[in-house]
């Protein structure tokens, strides 16, 4: 069994990964300070306490960040931060079990390939937050399953547990992950034999342990954050937006498979050797299964509206059951000049996103001006001891990050109970409906450029002192 960066080649290629991931976090944070998406918004709020659950989303990474805030502040650059180094393990955990499975030049290829699986190349620099986590946790269970395969410890039983259960608290939809574990390891041999025993009464202990005080909230909560979940599967209707859901579903795993195709196709070898052979027909199933098992729910569930990223538990499984295959190709010098330029291209877009919004032709989630508002507004919001924000997350959190001492509250109601001052963004809103005729006429209007844009379109804020 190999260790994990046993030698200077894998320290260079942790050095690599490392740098690759220090890239998209100078581009991040050289450009605003600030400024969240609205997953970072959301996060933000949520970890300003400590609570067993949310309405919205698992707990996990908000204590993760609460945790962290109790030393360094409840801040933009430490979320942001956080973020790419969950990204940096990952692809550390990633390159580690392949290291695992196959040899120097399989493994750099493979990794290279993950270029080409959109939801790790470019989706995890945008807006995924618990979605990364819950990835992570996912490949590092997956490791851990591959060795408790050659070594069954009592350990790697309770190691499963425990991630199995944290990638739950993560995202429901890891469900998904330990679902296809499981399936796929009652038609092995090897799996069922290691995984069906004594021991794996170490793994449901541990996996109860940390999982049943979020599972007793759930249950007093109503389910609530589940029903969300299942609400967000549910808002089409299957029937009718079938071909569109199956489009969403298989498009990355198909473009993946052709891409691979185009390369290695004349290098595919189907056999394998003696020692290998059960963990090969391992994979296999398991990939097989981390597609199926997604389907059958959306099938069961009459799931009318699929996101790519509720694979993102088990897309990351293609590279590592591809290049099973691959024993040796002549392809790995334009490869690795095509995953080279790709990433190439996606440093580009990243970095024309972030500081030019007018040669992007969009503006986005970090152009927002809530730096400039807080500062024309500056004695209005902290003269005002109830403000309140009316259906606008991201200037909400963006206000509060900025004076963690506003006394500002947040409603997605059609009221803004004892609010003093009411904000409200007029571009995303209508204003709100409660207000009187009399209130409507003292509306005031702030209209700003968004940051690092010179175009004509302006942010436009209105507010109201209500009392």
């Amino acid at each position: 069994m190999k260790s994990l960066f046993k030698d200077n080649y894998d320290l260079r290629n942790l050095f690599f990964i490392i740098i690759y991931c220090s890239i998209f976090l100078v581009l991040r944070l050289s450009s605003s300070l600030t400024a969240m998406t609205l997953d970072e918004a959301e996060l933000f709020i949520d970890a300003s306490e400590f609570k067993l659950g949310f309405d919205d989303q698992p707990p996990l990474y908000s204590w993760i960040i609460k945790a962290l805030s109790l030393i360094f502040g409840l801040n933009v650059p430490l979320m942001v931060t956080v973020n790419q180094i969950l990204i940096c393990v990952f692809f550390c955990v990633i390159y580690s079990i392949l290291r695992f499975l196959y040899k120097r030049r399989t493994t750099e290829l493979a990794l290279l390939s993950y270029v080409f699986i959109f939801l790790y190349s470019y989706d995890f620099y945008r807006y995924m937050i618990h979605t990364t986590l819950m990835v992570v946790i996912a490949a590092l269970c997956f490791w851990v399953f591959l060795k408790l395969l050659y070594r069954p410890k009592p350990t790697y039983y309770a190691v499963l547990g425990t991630l199995m259960a944290l990638g739950i608290l993560a995202k429901y939809n890891f469900v998904f992950f330990v679902l296809l574990i499981f399936i796929s390891s009652l038609f092995n041999k090897l799996a069922r034999k290691r995984f069906f025993n004594k021991k794996t009464f170490l793994f449901f202990i541990f996996f109860v342990l940390v999982s049943s005080p979020h599972f007793i909230w759930l249950y007093n909560d109503g389910f609530k954050a589940l029903k969300y979940t299942l609400d967000r599967g549910h808002s089409g209707d299957l029937s009718q937006n079938i071909l569109q859901v199956l489009v969403d579903f298989l498009w990355q795993p198909l473009l993946y498979s052709l891409i691979f195709l185009v390369f290695f196709f004349k290098d595919i070898n189907l056999r394998f050797s003696s020692d290998r052979i059960q963990i090969r027909r391992l994979l296999i199933s398991v990939l097989l299964f981390a597609y199926l098992v997604p389907l059958l729910v959306i099938i069961f569930f009459k799931l009318g509206n699929f996101s790519q990223r509720w694979l993102a538990s088990v897309n990351f499984l293609l590279p590592i059951v591809f290049f099973g295959f691959i024993t040796k190709t002549n392809a790995d010098r334009f490869f690795r000049a095509f995953c080279g330029l790709l990433i190439s291209v996606i440093f580009l877009i990243k970095f024309i996103a972030f500081h030019s919004p007018d040669l992007y032709k969009k503006t986005i989630f970090i152009h927002l001006p809530h730096k400039k508002t807080y500062s024309i507004l500056k004695d209005e919001l902290e003269s005002s001891s109830n403000i309140c924000v009316y259906q606008d997350l991201l200037l909400f959190a963006g206000l509060k990050s900025l004076n963690p001492n506003l006394q500002i509250l947040y409603s997605k109601k059609s009221i803004c109970p004892d609010g003093e001052l009411l904000l409200w963004n007029a571009l995303a809103e209508r204003e709100p409906s409660f207000l009187t005729k009399k209130q409507k006429e003292r509306i005031k209007v702030l209209k700003i450029p968004y940051e690092k844009s010179s175009s004509d379109r302006l942010y436009e804020i209105h507010y109201l002192r209500i009392h």
